[in-house]
This record gives C-alpha cells, sequence and structure tokens, in this order.
C-alpha cells in the first residue's frame, strides 16, 4: 500500500524486530530504498517505534512528519495526501485514520477515542458519515496515524521503557493534547484492520487460571492492569480522582478475576458445565 501512495515525497524506516520468516532479506531484495533498523526480538511495538523514531529526529526537518502503521493494516492510494492535508489545515494537529474491519461490510472499529476520567471510560466517538473528521478526541490509535516531527521534538518520543507494547500510543496523545497538541480523526483516511491477528484478546468464555492471569499481566494483553494503572496515574487531570480511579480499577479487576477463578473451579470440578 505505502508503495502505490498518491503522494510521493517520503523515506520508509521498517523496524524489523528479530523477524525469523525472511522479512529483512525479501525487503533488501525486492525495496533496496527501505531502510531496515533491526532489533534483537524484544523492542515490542513501542520499542520499534522509538527506535524508528529515534532514527529519524537526527535528520528529519521541522515541517516533516512521521506516519505510524501497523502490520496488520491496508488503506488507499491517497491515504498519505489526506493525512498530510488534514494535519495541515487543523494547525500541525496530530491525524488518526478512520479504522475499519477489513471483512466486508468493513464495520467501523474505532471513529475516535474519548476519555472520560471518572472511572476510567474510554469511548468512541460517534461516526457521522456527513462530517470530515472528528475533532473532540482526547487521544488517539497509533495504528496508522500522523505526527508531526516538531510534535517529538515537543513532548519527546513513545513512552518505551514504562510503556513497551499496548497503552504507549494512548499515553503519548493524552501526552500531546495535554500539551495543546491539536487531535484529528479523519475520516476520510481510512485503514482496513485484520482485526484479531495479534496479542491476547479473550473470548466470553470463561478463562483458565493461566489466561485470566494473562489478561492480567501478559505484554500482549489489551487489558494489562499494571499498563493501565501507569496511564491513570501519569495522566488523569486532579489527584484525588487519580487515587479514586486506582481503587475503582483495581477493584473491578480483582471482582472480575475471582468470579472468574470461581467458576473455572466449579467447571474443573463438574458443578457447571463449560462455556467452550
Amino acid at each position: 500500500c505505502i508503495t502505490q501512495q498518491t503522494y510521493r515525497d517520503f523515506k520508509i524506516i521498517l523496524v524489523d524486530d528479530g523477524s525469523t520468516d525472511g522479512t529483512a532479506e525479501t525487503i533488501i531484495k525486492h525495496y533496496p530504498d527501505i531502510v531496515i533498523l533491526s532489533g534483537d526480538g524484544n523492542l515490542w511495538w513501542t520499542g520499534a517505534m522509538a527506535k524508528g523514531v529515534d532514527h529519524i529526529l537526527p535528520i528529519a526537518q521541522d515541517n516533516d512528519y512521521v506516519l505510524s502503521l501497523n502490520n496488520d493494516v491496508t488503506f488507499e492510494q491517497n491515504y498519505l495526501e489526506r493525512l498530510l492535508q488534514t494535519s495541515q489545515q487543523y494547525g500541525q494537529a496530530i491525524v488518526g485514520s478512520l479504522c475499519k474491519d477489513v471483512i466486508p461490510p468493513h464495520d467501523v472499529l474505532d471513529a475516535g477515542i474519548t476519555m472520560r476520567w471518572y472511572k476510567y471510560q474510554y469511548g468512541q466517538v460517534t461516526y457521522d458519515v456527513t462530517k470530515p473528521a472528528a475533532e473532540a478526541v482526547d487521544t488517539i490509535s497509533g495504528r496508522g496515524v500522523l505526527i508531526p516531527v516538531s510534535v517529538f521534538k515537543r513532548i519527546g518520543n513513545f513512552a518505551h521503557h514504562s510503556l513497551p507494547h499496548y497503552g504507549a500510543d494512548y499515553e503519548f496523545g493524552f501526552r500531546a493534547k495535554t500539551a495543546g497538541v491539536p487531535l484529528v480523526v479523519d475520516y476520510g483516511a481510512v485503514v482496513y484492520l485484520k482485526n484479531d491477528l495479534t496479542g491476547f484478546r479473550p473470548t466470553a468464555r470463561v478463562l483458565s487460571y493461566r489466561e485470566e492471569w494473562c489478561r492480567l499481566f501478559s505484554i500482549k494483553s489489551p487489558a494489562n492492569v499494571i499498563v493501565h494503572l501507569k496511564i491513570i496515574w501519569k495522566h488523569c487531570p486532579h489527584l484525588g480522582l487519580t487515587l479514586f480511579n486506582i481503587c475503582y480499577f483495581i477493584a473491578g479487576n480483582l471482582f472480575i478475576a475471582s468470579k472468574n477463578t470461581l467458576l473455572y473451579t466449579l467447571q474443573l470440578c463438574g458443578l457447571r458445565k463449560s462455556s467452550s
């Protein structure tokens, strides 16, 4: 997708974090102009993004941009052109993408993220097909987002030390908004997501003891409690609300984990039918 864009003035940086499927060799053979940065397999999402940004900043101008892309999305040929136009239109904004499921009928998965800090509740902007963009967003997903280089120079890189995988894109968005950087989701710039391709996403069934532990603490889990507690501590606007949210969040997860553990134990004892 990226090599077929209508806007051509860009350089591709690929962070290959220890892949063993021949990715680097194939890229070198077929796309020799692509810059490959190698990792040891322990960069995860945030480390890979930070490594790419660190490579770019010394050679970039203030009017350059960084396009963050995951490997599980596709997009149209005018995608980059749209993002650039929208960023300039909104005053060097960070511009996210409308995210749709790659499988027809292409349901909308992300039209803009909102945050209600009381009880730490993420929400979604209601998608309005008549509007060109969503402006009332509180943070932004990193699966397809254009970020002015000037923003990195102003607020710093992705927080790869404290948030190695999940949560770092949201944390960066919160940090940028606090610094006064406009956040916009362009409804004309669509990424099509291969949903559930990566990560640990439990189904509605009762989880085993190990699966429940992974839900709470795995680096691959979007529900990782450490990640969310770090975001609450760093970005919740008031100390009293911060402490309330921490207690509320911990209590809620303890309840869910206890309930799931009890139900799974009953299943093992034959006192409850399996939900699988």
